[in-house]
């Protein structure tokens, strides 16, 4: 491969989202995910129908609430709810490593393991605790120098994607992006954020969604 061949392709992160009232049996919303216009996968896990989309690295957001808007205005019936997180226990990533029990118990009680994600079960005696696959994964990567080849969008854009849905109807017909202020200050405002975006899109409503620093803030912007 030419190094101008390899310098046009994009890397990508596969988002996972969870999707409620899709029927696939039914062949005219078969024909209609066919013609979404944007790069997903379907698959089905313990009953819960996903959605792969195959997010630029640059923009997982944008992109993801973007699918989530095409779905939605193609198959109306069809809701995304959130990304999907993997969970598992130490038994899980014990066979998905391929390591014994006992060492990954042992890992899970080390300082630096990933927080749990939740603990299942009742009460603290028969508990159980699991963890998001996505951060044993990059745990895995800096502690252990176990790649698993496996990528996931950051636990800021899963933050910001769940955000973006939960927002009805606004959820699936707005985009991020970044601006700069010309205040001289180090610090800009949020005023001064929301006043530099304005100037760049006079005619939208603007939502300032994060404080701001070095002078640069994140907006979303009413399409």
């Amino acid at each position: 491969m030419h190094a101008t061949e390899e310098a046009t392709i994009k890397m990508t992160t596969p988002v996972r989202l969870r999707v409620e009232g899709l029927d696939f049996a039914n062949e005219e919303t078969n024909e209609q995910l066919a013609l979404l216009g944007v790069q997903v996968g379907w698959n089905e896990v313990d009953g819960i129908v996903l959605m792969t989309v195959f997010a630029d690295d640059d923009n997982p957001v944008t992109e993801a609430l973007e699918a989530a808007r095409l779905l939605h205005a193609s198959v109306p019936s069809a809701r995304v709810t959130r990304v999907y997180e993997e969970l598992v226990s130490t038994s899980d990533v014990a066979y998905r490593v391929g390591v014994s029990r006992e060492a990954a118990r042992k890992w899970s009680m080390e300082d630096d393991f990933p927080i749990p994600f939740a603990s299942v079960g009742g009460g603290e005696r028969n508990s159980s605790k699991i963890w998001a696959w996505a951060d044993i994964v990059r745990w895995l990567y800096s502690s252990r120098v176990i790649d698993m080849d496996e990528k996931f969008p950051s636990a800021r854009a899963i933050a910001e994607i769940n955000a973006g849905l939960a927002e009805v109807p606004q959820a699936t017909v707005t985009r991020w992006y970044t601006v700069t202020t010309r205040q001289p200050d180090r610090f800009a405002t949020t005023s001064a954020i929301k006043r530099t975006a304005v100037e760049c899109a006079p005619e939208a409503p603007i939502f300032v969604g994060a404080s701001a620093s070095f002078r640069e803030g994140r907006v979303r912007v009413a399409n």
